[in-house]
């Protein structure tokens, strides 16, 4: 194992696995926020004409039924995508602000497959000329768990040395392990369907992400997006007690 210069001390793996089975990754998402001089009414149809034949299902998300003059009052709607555009294997979401691909939910495609469809998209987002700058470039995975996720981790939450136990435990934090910035959520209380059956379960959910001047989306965007995987994956395993690990079966290289 290996540490990290950081203020949250995590000791990353000297080799990384490649493939765990089962894997528990629910959702996958890369974010672009942006600098845009076009209005958004222009915008869906500039982007749809050169997505539309791997894209055809569009649809309006619930925030684009808010007026628009009052989305404007209200900083939180900044970066809200407005509308959806569906393929096969993912969903694309834009916004007048902000610009991401996501997996679709429990059917991780692999990271070479969503590499490659980003790269496509970027190209298809370049002939736009809708961005004049990136604001912030994120990449977020959420993994979920039937495990209670304080008992598989390498992290102790407790007061005065004695662990708080609970079947409700939720857990944050933000770090620095330059040049990315991480934001890490922990909670042993989700709600996993399966079937008819709703039962509990934990969640990981871990974004990563670059402010303005750290990339140049249309340069090294998607180089960008690679590291932010590859410290998610040396941040994910290098919290994940080896115990465990071996119940994922992990094929290395």
């Amino acid at each position: 194992m290996t540490s990290t210069a950081s203020d949250f001390p995590i000791q990353f793996p000297d080799k990384l696995p490649t493939l765990i089975d089962p894997c528990p990754i629910f959702e996958t998402v890369l974010e672009v926020r942006y600098v845009t001089s076009e209005d958004w009414s222009e915008i869906p149809g500039l982007l749809y004409q050169f997505i539309r034949e791997k894209y055809p299902n569009k649809k309006p998300l619930e925030i684009d039924q808010i007026p628009p003059e009052i989305r404007r009052t209200i900083p939180e709607f900044t970066y809200k995508p407005l509308r959806r555009f569906e393929s096969e294997q993912f969903n694309l979401h834009i916004g007048p602000r902000v610009f991401s691909l996501l997996s679709k939910r429990k059917n991780y495609p692999g990271w070479t497959a969503i590499k490659d469809e980003f790269q496509w998209l970027l190209d298809c987002l370049d002939k736009t000329g809708i961005v004049v700058e990136g604001e912030r470039l994120g990449l977020r995975y959420i993994d979920i768990f039937k495990e209670n996720i304080f008992d598989i981790i390498q992290l102790d939450v407790g007061i005065q040395g004695s662990p708080v136990t609970s079947s409700q435990l939720q857990f944050g934090t933000e770090f620095n392990i330059s040049p990315f910035q991480c934001r890490l959520l922990l909670n042993n209380g989700v709600n996993i369907k399966e079937g008819n059956e709703i039962n509990k379960g934990s969640a990981f959910d871990l974004d990563i992400w670059l402010s303005a001047d750290q990339f140049d989306l249309f340069n090294n965007g998607l180089d960008r997006f690679t590291e932010a995987h590859t410290l998610n994956k040396k941040i994910f395993f290098g919290l994940l007690q080896d115990d465990y690990l071996h119940q994922l079966n992990p094929q290395y290289l």
